[in-house]
């Protein structure tokens, strides 16, 4: 759940309207999103342990969740399933998309570059480990270990899957980069940008010169 092109400001809110229809609202009163669930019979709404946003109707149903629109991040117990994906962000301060994605495709789950011919970059039907699971056809964050602590994976604007923790003084600390024991630092795309040379010690070198031409 987010306004990937517009970020709101200091002051914006979150309502839950007598129409059903949950809203993020600028601080200047410019509508940024809704869950388009006007006219549903919407009646309450539910954050839960896990964070996990959820509109019932008067009868408990589920009428809309979070859980079902990723962005580029998982929370442990939210799925990533066909025709959906996650989109890496340009940076921890720029929420606009970048280049990188996550998907299901053929009975494998594969990180790509999105462009007018899609780059993939490794898919794998397997491939399970602590931090998630996957079936062939839905990739599902764990909680590693089960114990009360806040967790997600990420996939960043480098391209790489990592899984974060919350630790001492609410500081976030990655606990796992999961592709890098298949990859190491030379193994992304780009990881060097368009014009140099990643070498075996993961350092990036300009090419040489003679290789112009």
């Amino acid at each position: 759940m987010r306004s990937w092109n517009h970020p709101v400001k200091a002051n914006a809110t979150l309502q839950l309207g007598q129409d059903g229809n949950l809203v993020l609202i600028d601080s200047d009163g410019t509508l940024v999103w809704s869950t388009n669930t006007t006219g549903k019979s919407v009646s309450s709404l539910n954050l839960t342990d896990m964070g996990n946003m959820v509109l019932f109707d008067k009868f408990d149903r589920t009428i809309w969740k979070s859980f079902d629109h990723p962005t580029d991040c998982l929370l442990p117990g939210q799925n990533l399933v066909s025709r959906q994906k996650l989109i890496a962000s340009v940076s921890a301060s720029n929420w606009s998309q970048c280049l990188f994605s996550l998907t299901i495709l053929n009975g494998s789950w594969a990180t790509y570059i999105d462009s007018d011919t899609p780059r993939f970059y490794y898919a794998s039907p397997y491939m399970d480990n602590r931090y998630f699971s996957f079936d062939g056809r839905t990739f599902t964050a764990l909680k590693h270990p089960p114990r009360p602590v806040a967790q997600f994976i990420k996939l960043g604007a480098n391209g790489h899957l990592r899984v974060y923790q919350q630790g001492n003084f609410f500081q976030w600390t990655e606990v796992s980069d999961i592709l890098m024991p298949d990859f190491g630092n030379c193994g992304y795309p780009m990881v060097c940008g368009r014009n140099s040379n990643c070498s075996n010690d993961g350092q990036c070198t300009c090419p040489v010169e003679g290789n112009f031409r």
